[in-house]
């Protein structure tokens, strides 16, 4: 009879996960601090649980249904699965194999069923099974599930929660689908900091440079602490003029931030405070290295190699005593407010930028090492190139805009240089921020074609903003042709491409305009165009319509042309016997515009009878048997 109940516990299983795999699987990122929650009140006396996860955790928390007293608790241990099942007084615990580590990246598969008196837990495969107490009631639900992490939720069995931080998916609790309810936010289901999709920034490795995108990105981290003295180093990049770039607090605290553009440092130990601020501006795109050490006595910063230094009152204490926890690029807000309730004002602005070589006691930290993080991505994203590549005219002004473009602001129609050959984009004149245009340069082969498509130029206006727009209310005016090909529209009337003066956003669709490069030795070309909207001046902003200027560019890859021989029709070199002649481009010549003269070498190949060679070739008086074209 056991056996049999086991068979069924076991096909149950198999059932549950199979149902699981029919429905779509939905995937949630969880970053330390989110949890999703499910409001249920249930007895029931069988529970059916599935949870498929992905983490570089080796301690987390992952599940909870949570009644008064009774409550199931999934969590990670040493890298392992620990499952709590507890109803009045019995608590019954199993445990995945210790040397099945499950903290790889890789997706793992996690199901509980209880059926009767038997609980069972599958982790990929490995089966653990025990028998509950005959006399084991109903587990009684009251406080729901919750998924991740518990926010604010007390109880009094949870103790050291540690926040998921990786993705989860096909989750389902009594064959409730969770993470489909959160996202539909049916069931009063709720979810706190959490995105719908498996984030790559979890996929993120110790070598890998971090981006902080928003006013409030962070990363939480861990390090041991050393009262004798402690130990950073860092390497950053921004343009912006203020942040936070790191943060270590406990009875003393370390904060390091940018203030006015320049690093400021702060170092507190019992009240004597240590402040460091070279004057050198850091918020200008590039790379700066900076090494930290501080101890009881002093605190030492190096920027860029320049050393920076400061010393404590004598009659301090020997030790430092610093929290385990640090931050990187600003603070959580709670900790923020708990800062300023005990007199420590911390920037209100998260650093925006790149940090890599993050190095904390000479211990490498990096996105494996994260507690928590807001709003980051992997490897350096923000690109400046108002300092990289100076897009603007010199009258003109450059700002930054979002993580890897730019604005340019001038007194002319247009403001980016002719030979910027990025992409970019075009803003209205009164709005500079309401985007219009994006305009990305054609690649093509030398002597090539190319179509034009919304690839190269996409326009940005919302039309569902704007209903009136249609795709025959914007134009595009050829102002100036290029300089090297031509741009060319298809003609219905002549059945044949001619040359362009006005097309449509239709055409930009239909390979309908097209430009053809010349074959001239060139590496870019552009033309300038206009782009016009058309419309009602009571329906569409006034910023909007009329003529927008901009440059297309034709960024082109030379082809390496096979040189060409110009030699006598009759290929007879004619001589008077005893007498020197010169040779000159009237006798050789070699047309080679992807090489220089001195690149092109002729080469005199030796007779096979010695008998027949009457002359020999020099050059400044001396014989050869090569020599080049200049």
């Amino acid at each position: 009879m056991s056996q049999l109940r086991w068979s069924v516990l076991s096909c149950m299983l198999l059932v549950a996960q199979l149902l699981c795999h029919s429905v779509d699987a939905m995937k949630v990122s969880l970053f330390g601090d989110g949890y999703i929650t499910m409001p249920l009140q249930e007895a029931k006396m069988s529970t059916n649980i599935r949870v498929k996860f992905r983490t570089q955790q080796e301690n987390a928390f992952l599940f909870l249904a949570a009644g008064r007293t009774d409550y199931c608790l999934m969590r990670l241990e040493g890298a392992t699965i620990s499952f709590t099942y507890k109803i009045d007084r019995e608590v019954i615990q199993l445990r995945s194999p210790k040397k099945q580590r499950l903290n790889d990246l890789e997706w793992h598969d996690v199901a509980v069923q209880r059926y009767e008196n038997n609980i069972t837990l599958q982790v990929d495969g490995n089966i653990m099974r025990k028998t509950l107490p005959a006399e084991m009631s109903a587990l009684n639900v009251r406080f729901g599930t919750f998924l991740g992490g518990v926010g604010d939720f007390p109880a009094e069995y949870l103790t050291d929660v540690v926040g998921f931080r990786g993705c989860i998916s096909d989750v389902f609790y009594n064959n409730i689908n969770i993470i489909k309810r959160a996202k539909e936010r049916t069931g009063h289901t709720t979810s706190i900091g959490v995105t719908w999709t498996c984030s790559n920034e979890l996929d993120g490795t110790i070598k890998d440079g971090i981006s902080f995108l928003n006013e409030d990105s962070f990363a939480l981290m861990s390090k041991e602490s050393n009262a004798a003295g402690e130990s950073l180093a860092m390497q950053f990049r921004t343009m912006e003029p203020a942040g936070v770039l790191f943060f270590n607090g406990g009875y003393d605290f370390v904060l390091l931030e940018i203030e006015e553009e320049a690093v400021k440092l702060t170092f507190n130990k019992a009240g004597s405070l240590v402040q460091l601020s070279p004057n050198q501006s850091v918020s200008d795109g590039k790379w700066h290295r900076i090494l930290l050490r501080y101890n009881a006595a002093m605190a030492e910063l190096i920027l860029d190699e320049v050393v920076y230094s400061g010393l404590h009152a004598n009659e301090t204490k020997a030790t430092i005593n610093l929290e385990k926890s640090i931050f990187f690029g600003g603070v959580q807000e709670d900790m923020r407010r708990r800062l300023l309730n005990k007199g420590l004002l911390v920037n209100d602005l998260s650093f925006k930028g790149c940090m890599r070589g993050l190095q904390v006691n000479k211990v490498d930290l990096g996105f494996p090492q994260m507690k928590v993080s807001h709003h980051l991505a992997v490897n350096c994203v923000w690109k400046y190139p108002c300092v990289e590549h100076r897009p603007c005219l010199k009258s003109g002004i450059c700002n930054q805009y979002g993580v890897d473009e730019f604005i340019c602001y001038c007194d002319q129609s247009y403001c980016i240089k002719a030979d910027y050959q990025g992409p970019f984009k075009i803003f209205t004149e009164t709005s500079p921020e309401l985007e219009l245009l994006y305009v990305s340069p054609m690649q093509l082969l030398e002597g090539g074609t190319v179509f034009l498509s919304p690839h190269f130029i996409d326009v940005l206006i919302d039309k569902r903003k704007y209903p009136s727009l249609t795709d025959t209310s914007i134009a595009f005016h050829v102002v100036q042709q290029p300089k090297y090909g031509q741009l060319l529209q298809f003609s219905v009337e002549k059945n044949n491409f001619v040359q362009s003066r006005t097309f449509n956003l239709v055409d930009l669709s239909t390979d309908k305009v097209k430009y053809v490069h010349n074959g001239i030795e060139n590496f870019n070309d552009h033309a300038t165009l206009d782009m016009q909207v058309y419309g009602d001046i009571h329906k569409i902003p006034e910023n909007i319509l009329g003529k927008h200027r901009f440059l297309l560019h034709a960024n082109v890859t030379p082809i390496n042309d096979p040189p060409q021989l110009q030699i006598p029709i009759n290929k007879i070199l004619r001589v008077i016997e005893g007498i020197e002649r010169v040779l000159d481009v009237d006798l050789f010549n070699i047309d080679d515009p992807d090489s220089v003269a001195t690149a092109l070498i002729y080469t005199i190949m030796p007779s096979t009878n010695p008998a027949e060679v009457y002359g020999r070739f020099v050059v400044n008086g001396i014989a050869t048997m090569s020599f080049s074209q200049a």
